[in-house]
């Protein structure tokens, strides 16, 4: 199957997703300007594409965020909580800064999250409706800490959270 004019987006993605040389280079970089997506506005950057991939690409883009927001609401979860402080120092230090209320609501999802993957179930259907998974309490705290970590190299300091990582 190739793509052509009159092709469904069903066989499109089927054909995607069968073919490596495909999947390897378009999805991969719709991926990753999904990944870039400026969280404040809900737009996603297109540079790197080219001109006439951007469709294509933003497409992509929105299915995979589809997606990954389905998969979230299975679990209960926030895109904001895949976050790992143990893996970034940035991370770390702006869960530091988060509302204690909204650090304990995460800790909860994250537990019922791991109790439901170990039963093997998900969340009722009702409950997975009233999910938000891209509803993001970390942005903007990651986003200052990252500018004074920027400022600080800037100046020269180094950051006052500086560890190594085993």
């Amino acid at each position: 199957l190739t793509p052509s004019h009159d092709t469904k987006p069903g066989q499109i993605a089927r054909w995607v997703n069968s073919n490596e040389n495909f999947r390897g280079g378009i999805v991969a970089r719709a991926r990753a300007l999904l990944e870039v997506q400026n969280t404040r506005f809900g737009t996603m950057s297109m540079q790197g594409v080219p001109k006439f991939l951007v469709p294509l690409a933003s497409w992509m883009a929105r299915r995979y965020q589809a997606a990954v927001g389905a998969k979230l609401k299975k679990y209960g979860l926030r895109y904001d909580d895949l976050y790992d402080p143990l893996y970034d120092l940035d991370i770390d230090e702006a869960l530091k800064r988060i509302p204690e209320e909204e650090y304990q609501l995460r800790l909860q999802r994250l537990k019922r999250a791991m109790d439901l993957s170990m039963k093997h179930t998900y969340l009722p259907k009702e409950m997975q409706e009233k999910q938000t998974p891209f509803l993001h309490y970390l942005q903007e705290p990651l986003q200052q800490v990252q500018a004074e970590a920027e400022e600080k190299e800037q100046l020269g300091t180094g950051r006052h959270y500086e560890r190594s990582i085993p």
